[in-house]
């Protein structure tokens, strides 16, 4: 992440299995999957929203 950003998004891996062409068996198949995707100007706002919905706290550097 760097200081200038516009937009955070939040993205993780997901992998499904599907089936072939053939309709033999299956094969996996990994994509992005975007979590968030929100300006960077408020990160700060939803970091808190997500400490205080797992009710964990927000530690300042």
């Amino acid at each position: 992440m760097h200081e200038d950003q516009e937009r955070v998004k939040v993205i993780r891996d997901r992998t499904v299995l599907t089936g072939t062409l053939t309709g033999e068996g299956t094969s996996e198949m990994t994509h992005e999957q975007t979590l968030a995707d929100f300006p960077a100007t408020h990160a700060y706002n939803v970091m808190h929203a997500l400490a205080d919905h797992f009710n964990c706290e927000v530690v300042e550097r």
